[in-house]
């Protein structure tokens, strides 16, 4: 369900800051290891729970004495100490290789009010020349801000009721220290969401982890100047753009979660050429195109998720490509639901855990796999597609198997015993908990004597 999944990918946020002293490398393997069991246990519930269930002042008469003139306090367009409008005008020349020089001067863009907060309302008066990533960074973040429609954010916008730094069964919390409103007068690092966790880098954005808070609109392409950004987690909104190929550019990209919203287009090619993305999670949003075999060019890639498990309309038409089963990290693969014809590729590597690609037009046997070799696979979801042939005894040689399921299928034949003695006590002696086949009806399609659901 859209819940677990939530508290899942939450927790890739709550669980960093990572320490001072690693690499953003080192911190990325950590980060993945100690957060695939938490993915794989929402995204194989997911799939479970489908299958199984589905006043005004007077005015004196006489004028009184004029006292001394004082200081006046500089206004936030003139905090820099630069002569009047130059401040303006260089933050203009900023902001202009950054976004559309149009965009900035137009009334109601994001852009254009991002820049106008910046120089008339953010009592913060970020310099032209100030040093580190605030200048730029905060214009971006606000254009982002604008972009996803922040003023209809329900947590930690600046017009919101509420800045919750506690992260929920639905909603993300604040990274710890991180936890003001989005637009305060203080360093964008502490917005509720953003994170900061680069000790080469100190002031630099490095995560974005803004889940359910009503997000829509669009994302911005400027995104592709927080350089040092690897973390965005953008899930359940109505965001309805395209993903900005710009953010391919994002050198040390490895996790990006925008599921459960309105994005449309395809997969951008330059995100098949980041070698550093370790996790893609678009799963129930309005997708279009194909899953590029350019995608086996990610050798960190151990988490994607393009499936339909609730109101998605994803469809990624074409085949799986055969390369995938030869990721040597990947360990969840779900693309259920999203219009895929052709074979299942051949599956090689122990590292995968869950694997479900029912609900699509796959076709073919499944004697393609060496099953024993993936020691590592959990959950099989293979339901509702047309595969011919047995379903192979090879199966039975997977050790901590807990889920097949076979159902709606065109699979002929009988059951293996060496399936079934899988099967949890009484049983059987293993892990297998859930065994599901069509083996309803008279005369059954297969025959199964230790299914635990039979499908007409």
């Amino acid at each position: 369900m859209k819940l677990s999944t939530k508290l899942a990918i939450a927790h890739l946020a709550v669980l960093g800051p990572f320490c001072a002293a690693e690499s953003v490398h080192q911190r990325k393997l950590r980060y993945s290891d100690k957060v695939v069991a938490e993915d794989i246990a929402a995204t194989e519930m997911e799939a479970w729970e489908r299958i199984l269930s589905d006043g005004s002042m007077s005015v004196p008469s006489k004028p009184a004495p004029s006292p001394a003139p004082k200081p006046s306090k500089p206004t936030v367009s003139d905090c820099c100490g630069l002569p009047p409008g130059q401040r303006a005008k260089e933050l203009l020349a900023l902001y202009s290789d950054v976004s559309d020089p149009k965009d900035i001067v137009t009334p109601g863009t994001p852009q254009f009010k991002a820049f106008n907060w910046i120089l008339t309302d953010d009592a913060f008066c970020v310099c032209p020349n100030d040093p580190g990533c605030e200048p730029v960074q905060r214009y971006v973040m606000a254009v982002y801000y604008y972009s996803t429609v922040g003023e209809g954010w329900t947590n930690c916008g600046a017009d919101s009721t509420i800045c919750n730094a506690t992260a929920s069964e639905e909603r993300s919390g604040c990274f710890p220290g991180h936890t003001s409103p989005w637009l305060a007068d203080v360093q964008s690092c502490d917005w509720c969401g953003n994170d900061c966790d680069d000790p080469n880098y100190p002031g630099c954005i490095t995560q974005i982890n803004l889940d359910n808070i009503t997000q829509s609109g669009t994302i911005p392409f400027e995104l592709q100047n927080i350089t040092y950004l690897y973390y965005i987690s953008n899930e359940d909104g109505t965001i309805s753009s395209t993903i900005p190929p710009e953010l391919g550019n994002l050198k040390n990209l490895s996790f990006f979660d925008l599921n459960f919203q309105d994005i449309e287009g395809s997969i951008p090619d330059s995100f098949y050429k980041r070698d550093s993305l370790a996790l893609i999670d678009l799963n129930d949003n309005k997708m279009t195109g194909s899953i590029s075999s350019d995608i086996c060019n990610l050798p960190d890639l151990f988490f994607l998720q393009l499936g339909n498990d609730k109101d998605g309309t994803n469809d990624f038409s074409g085949t799986l490509p055969n390369c995938i089963g030869s990721l040597s990290k990947l360990k969840v693969l779900d693309v259920s639901k999203v219009g895929l014809v052709g074979t299942l590729p051949s599956f090689t590597q122990p590292t995968l855990q869950f694997l479900d690609v029912s609900q699509n037009e796959l076709t073919g046997n499944l004697d393609g796999t060496n099953w024993g070799a993936l020691t590592g696979l959990q959950t099989l979801v293979l339901g509702e597609n047309k595969f011919t042939g047995t379903i192979p005894s090879s199966i039975g040689k997977i050790p901590g198997l807990r889920l097949a399921d076979f159902t709606n299928t065109d699979l002929t034949g009988t059951m293996p015993s060496e399936i079934c003695a899988t099967r949890t006590p009484p049983v059987g002696n293993g892990t297998l908990e859930f065994l599901q086949a069509d083996c309803a009806g008279t005369p059954p399609q297969v025959t199964c004597t230790c299914c635990t659901f039979c499908s007409p």
